[in-house]
């Protein structure tokens, strides 16, 4: 779980290399989303929340609405609650990855809990997906 963040981050610089803004995408270009929302944790110390996964659920309608773009599902990874594990994030952002071509428009949409690890002086920040271990929350 530790790298999920750091996962994240160097696969949007990656992306942002390689693909042009929303601005600059020819209309052509494919629109891909990896929309995550957890407002109920695995683990019982982790604080629940009450509207995450309905936020991210509201973000994938709007894509696939005529305001957003007409986004096709097929392009929208929608991952809420017990489905967003750490596993399905890493392989939905590896799918997004291997998609993604210039040209095209890249969303990574999260809501949920995110922490600081105390550890290290990096203090390195990271998305807390649902099964994350609640020992990630002690300090």
């Amino acid at each position: 779980m530790r790298y999920i963040l750091q996962l994240i981050a160097g696969i949007l610089i990656n992306i942002s290399i390689q693909a042009q803004t929303v601005e600059q995408a020819s209309e052509t270009g494919n629109t891909y989303a990896l929309i995550i929302g957890v407002a109920k944790y695995q683990y019982p110390e982790v604080r629940q929340l009450q509207f995450a996964s309905r936020d991210a659920a509201v973000f994938a309608d709007f894509l696939m609405s005529a305001s957003g773009g007409l986004v096709p599902q097929k392009n929208i990874k929608l991952l809420t609650d017990s489905m967003a594990t750490t596993g399905e994030v890493d392989k939905a952002i590896r799918w997004m990855v291997a998609k993604a071509k210039e040209g095209d428009r890249v969303f990574i949409y999260f809501s949920g809990h995110g922490e600081v690890e105390n550890v290290t002086s990096s203090k390195n920040g990271y998305l807390i997906c649902y099964n994350t271990p609640s020992v990630a929350f002690i300090h």
